[in-house]
């Protein structure tokens, strides 16, 4: 038989387990923390057994283990993913999140699921899908990281709905995990994931209604002295930030339409805009064309010799318009008008194919005439 090693998953007569230690002692003993059951509040179960009484078994697939085995597998997915986003090796922890979330997706609750259970269950599932939608932010994978934080947000909403009466939040407050934590910064997370990636996916007013929420979200859980003060206050940064880069998107997209309405259309109306700017001149006589009225009493002043030149001078005379009453008939026109816009009659212009059709007609009877009178 295989000698058991640290880390082998082995089966003893108290169930399956995992080697933790082996001890330098006379009879090598064997710590192994079982897997596929523990006591209420979460305590793990170890037992201490000799190599003989132990088997090695092969490595646990997923569909092997139960509801309790499949929580602490993520779990331990997740501290290796951990390490790995903190060295910022986002692509190896991005697959060892989602491995995580797939390990519990699809569980199965049976009557010996407790709700400690059920509570890890729901943090693992929303840390791990947050964490997973980091990573494909900075892997620039907008469409997955809205599907993680869409996740994530369908778990704490569901939660917030019933957190007066939920068991497994009562729960999860009692390891430590304030509704400030639940409702705020980690909802706060998941909505930023969303609204990022709707922004990065040209979608800038939805990501507004979404940061809204975000925003809402920060004002309902942000309070002064709580555990989550300052990364609440962090967060509302950011959303603020995101909120004026999409203002500017949204502000470009339209300025973007106007341009291209005016390219369709604007054609007519720069036309109709130069008609109305166009203001028409009117004549001004000068001062000099206009007589001095004589002042009673005064000497007679010698005209000043008109030195211009006669030709110039009849020129100039003729320019001047008289105005003259203008006479107008009682269908609007006036006399001499040309009616340019009256439309020819159908016989004037189809004359000649009137011409030729008649023609044809024409001879076509004469033909018929002359083919009856030989018959």
């Amino acid at each position: 038989s295989v000698q058991p090693q640290v880390g082998n998953e082995v089966l003893t007569q108290w169930g399956r387990g995992t080697v933790m230690e082996i001890r330098d002692d006379e009879r090598k003993t064997h710590v192994v923390k079982l897997s596929s059951w523990r006591l209420a509040g979460r305590s793990s179960v170890r037992c201490y057994v000799t190599a003989n009484e132990v088997e090695v078994m092969r490595p646990y697939r997923i569909y092997d283990m139960n509801v309790f085995e499949k929580v602490e597998h993520a779990n331990d997915l997740k501290k290796e993913a951990t390490t790995k986003f903190s060295a910022k090796d986002y692509t190896g922890a991005l697959e060892l999140y989602a491995r995580a979330v797939d390990a519990v997706r699809y569980v199965q609750h049976g009557p010996d699921s407790t709700n400690e259970v059920r509570a890890d269950l729901v943090v693992v599932m929303i840390t791990c899908s947050n964490n997973s939608g980091t990573c494909c932010l900075q892997l620039h994978n907008w469409e997955r990281a809205e599907k993680f934080g869409l996740n994530a947000l369908t778990l704490l909403d569901a939660l917030e709905e019933r957190k007066g009466t939920s068991k497994v939040k009562k729960i999860i407050n009692a390891d430590g995990i304030s509704d400030s934590q639940l409702f705020g910064a980690w909802k706060v997370k998941s909505l930023l994931l969303i609204g990022k990636s709707q922004m990065e996916r040209h979608e800038p007013s939805e990501a507004v209604k979404t940061l809204k929420k975000a925003l809402d979200a920060v004002a309902a859980y942000k309070k002064e002295g709580d555990s989550m003060y300052k990364q609440l206050s962090v967060q509302e940064k950011e959303i603020r930030r995101i909120h004026a880069e999409c203002a500017q998107k949204i502000k470009a997209n339209k300025k973007k339409e106007k341009l291209r309405a005016r390219a369709m259309f604007g054609g007519a109306e720069e036309k109709k805009d130069s008609e109305k700017n166009k203001t028409p001149t009117t004549f001004q006589p000068s001062e000099s064309n206009t007589p001095a009225s004589p002042v009673a009493g005064a000497e007679p002043s010698q005209s000043p010799v008109n030195t211009a030149d006669p030709a110039e001078c009849e020129k100039a005379s003729e320019t001047r318009t008289v105005p003259k009453k203008k006479v107008s008939f009682a269908d609007g026109k006036t006399p001499g008008d040309v009616d340019d816009d009256s439309e020819p009659s159908f016989f004037e212009e189809h004359i000649e194919a009137l011409f030729l059709v008649a023609g044809v007609v024409l001879g076509c009877f004469i033909v018929n005439m002359a083919w009856k009178k030989k018959s």
